[in-house]
Parts: C-alpha cells; sequence; structure tokens
C-alpha cells in the first residue's frame, strides 16, 4: 500500500512534512535535490537555498 500512498500523496516537504500540490524544487547546500511546499518557500530562501526551475 505504500506505493498507492505516493501515488496520490506525490512529494513531502522537506522542512514541514507535508503532502501538498504545487511543491518547488530547491538545491541544497550538498547539492541535493530537495522538494519544499509553497508555505515554507519563503524560509527556503532565507536559508539561501538556490531554487530551479
Amino acid at each position: 500500500m505504500n506505493w498507492l500512498n505516493k501515488l496520490f500523496h506525490g512529494k513531502k516537504c522537506v522542512l514541514c512534512h507535508r503532502h501538498t500540490s504545487g511543491m518547488r524544487k530547491y538545491m541544497d547546500d550538498h547539492g541535493q535535490l530537495i522538494y519544499v511546499c509553497p508555505t515554507c518557500s519563503g524560509y527556503a530562501e532565507r536559508r539561501a537555498f538556490r531554487k530551479l526551475k
């Protein structure tokens, strides 16, 4: 059933761990791709994560 959960909920926010739509991609300090929800995007930009398109 884990695959079914991933199918409907999609990605999880790295900062708040919520499943929301409209996730934004950022690059962290170690060069890894992370997904951040729109409510946490301001916090991610203050922490100097690089926004990807």
